[in-house]
């Protein structure tokens, strides 16, 4: 009950006799609870929903190409896919020192795929989304 009351929700039970008892738990539509997996990059832990990842493998040497002056992509099966750092997109120093040292996560959001190369998976879990502070909706790369 205090976890409830402390996200701003509330618990109502009712009961009648003869037919059962009624249990509602209600939460701010500013949260949902996700399913997500937990992995470390450069020491830093992230939540990546579960819904959006479809595979997770170690890359073996050769996979991973540059394209001249452009991205990195890495090659799933019959075709290459985008690879993204977030020591590129957030400025965090991955342990690994190359990409084929790296855990490639596959992730899929509206019909494009990337892999984001990340240093360990810690696990599954379940998070509280809460939405962001007024002063905070503008964060590029944070949601």
């Amino acid at each position: 009950v205090r976890n409830v009351q402390a996200l701003g929700g509330n618990i109502d039970v009712s009961s009648r006799n003869g037919v059962g008892t009624a249990i509602a738990i209600r939460l701010p539509l500013t949260l949902a609870i996700l399913e997500g997996m937990t992995v470390e990059i450069g020491g830093e832990s992230f939540i990546i929903p579960l819904s959006f990842i479809s595979e997770a493998f170690l890359p073996q040497a050769g996979q991973v190409k540059s394209i001249a002056s452009g991205p990195q992509v890495i090659q799933i099966r019959d075709s290459y896919v985008p690879l993204l750092t977030l020591e590129h997109l957030l400025h965090i120093r991955a342990s690994a020192a190359q990409p084929e040292d790296a855990i490639m996560i596959v992730v899929e959001v509206e019909g494009r795929r990337a892999a984001l190369a990340v240093d360990r998976l810690l696990g599954q879990q379940q998070v509280v989304i809460k939405s962001l502070e007024a002063n905070y909706r503008r964060v590029p790369g944070i949601a």
